[in-house]
């Protein structure tokens, strides 16, 4: 078995999740390389630090994360491949059991992620985030 991959802790979760947010706003990173990061991280954090997380996310950016996993979590029953958060050799069964082990994690990031977006589009213009 592949040895397991450090979970962050909340605190760590939010700078890390800020920074990739800068580095958005700067331009340093596409949206697509945003995303993607921000998904990884997100995996390899505690169940604690996802909502916090995404509460950080614009309406806007919500709204194309969103549209971002149903590309990316969605259209595979959200089991994408976990090899980026896998260290070491590690066999097929191992990658099937860490797809089924992610699975709720990425539900959960998917359901906040689309609450966001929702509750940000029943707001008000000048009480939106």
């Amino acid at each position: 078995m592949s040895p397991a991959l450090k979970t962050l802790d909340i605190r760590d979760t939010l700078d890390l999740s800020q920074r990739l947010l800068r580095q958005l706003a700067n331009g340093v990173c596409t949206f697509e390389e945003f995303a993607s990061s921000l998904i990884l991280l997100l995996a390899n954090a505690s169940e604690a630090a996802l909502e916090p997380c995404t509460a950080l996310l614009s309406p806007e950016l919500a709204r194309a994360f969103l549209t971002f996993l149903e590309e990316h979590l969605v259209k595979v029953d959200f089991k994408p491949c976990p090899k980026p958060l896998m260290v070491g050799p590690f066999s097929e069964d191992e990658i099937e059991a860490k797809k089924r082990q992610l699975r709720p994690k990425y539900m959960r990031l998917y359901e906040l992620v689309l609450h966001r977006r929702q509750s940000a589009l029943s707001m008000p213009p000048h009480q939106a985030p």
